[in-house]
């Protein structure tokens, strides 16, 4: 996000913005050649969203204000957008802005250093800078807000008294609940990231409520695994769609399930019943299977050795017969 003014020519003024970020320890140069920046002047408290095309977004004429973007709007020299889905880390290293069709004289554009706005989820003026999560300030002041004046975005760990509200119509289920639920959705038209959250019922400072457990974000996607899922509890599932400027299109209605007292990990297959048996008498039955093997040897060894004196003895009389003979 970034301060600009821009003067007054009763057109709109065209802006690029080029930069570098660093990816796996190397500088990446990217552009933003097409998607959308948000853009708030002095006089608001709501951001409005401009199309960006062939690198160029529209101020209007004498805009003094905000304009913010998103990494997933920057690609590299080969079009890779820096959405995150190629496993690299990004950090912002420089920006360029181009600003064309100024007239000569003495107009002037002014810049501000870019800000990394924390949380993009807050509404009105309100933002995080920086990485601060602590104190919220107004974007164009600085001045610390007060908590009530802010909207905050959900973490994992937080306690909520109430599930949000369904505004899709829009399906979500879920499959087989072992020690992991996978939730289907149906994918939106203009739908891009798919937040998924896993709350479990609780009850903190005698209310009842639900924890959330999992938080995970999935890009044009209709499905997550969540894991960690306990026997004898009470879950809930949220899913919420975001289009690609992180715009929230809506809410699909939860679902509550209940885990089992046991849960299997292979629902369908066979499993083999273990006896109730101590160590001991385990043993003693492998030692009873060990006896029945040695047996069989020595019974078979009795009675090679019986057949042989029985085929010697025949060998003897007949030898006598033929003495006789």
């Amino acid at each position: 996000m970034f301060y600009i003014e821009v003067p007054d020519i009763d057109e709109e003024i065209p802006v690029r913005l080029n930069g570098a970020f660093i990816r796996d320890g190397k500088w990446t140069n990217v552009a933003c050649y097409s998607g959308m920046v948000d853009i708030m002047s002095v006089a608001e408290d709501s951001w409005t969203t401009i199309p960006v095309n062939s690198y160029y977004f529209m101020l209007p004429s004498g805009f003094k204000g905000m304009v913010r973007f998103q990494y997933n709007n920057f690609g590299d020299e080969v079009g890779n957008l820096l959405d995150g889905k190629d496993g690299f880390d990004y950090s912002l290293a420089s920006i360029n802005f181009f600003v064309a069709n100024m007239p000569g004289g003495e107009e002037q554009v002014v810049i501000g250093a870019p800000m990394v706005v924390t949380n993009l989820g807050n509404t009105g003026r309100a933002v995080y800078l920086n990485g601060d999560k602590t104190v919220a300030r107004d974007m164009f002041t600085g001045a610390p807000l007060q908590s009530n004046e802010v909207k905050k975005s959900i973490q994992k760990g937080d306690f909520v008294t109430e599930l949000p509200q369904g505004t899709l119509d829009a399906a979500l289920t879920i499959g087989d609940v072992t020690s992991t639920v996978v939730p289907k959705w149906s994918k939106l038209e203009h739908g891009y990231r798919y937040q998924v959250e896993l709350y479990m019922k609780g009850s903190k400072d005698g209310q009842k409520g639900y924890f959330l457990q999992e938080l995970v974000s999935v890009y044009n996607k209709d499905r997550q695994q969540m894991t960690g899922i306990l026997p004898d509890e009470e879950y809930a599932l949220v899913v919420r769609a975001f289009d690609a400027n992180g715009q929230m299109l809506g809410i699909y209605k939860p679902i509550t399930f209940e885990t089992a007292s046991i849960i299997d990990d292979n629902p369908g297959e066979d499993i083999p019943l273990i006896p109730d048996d101590s160590d001991n008498n385990q043993q003693g039955s492998e030692e009873s299977v060990d006896n029945s093997v040695d047996t069989g040897v020595v019974d078979l060894t009795l009675l090679a050795v019986t057949l042989l004196v029985f085929a010697l003895a025949i060998v003897v009389i007949l030898g006598k017969r033929t003495e006789k003979n």
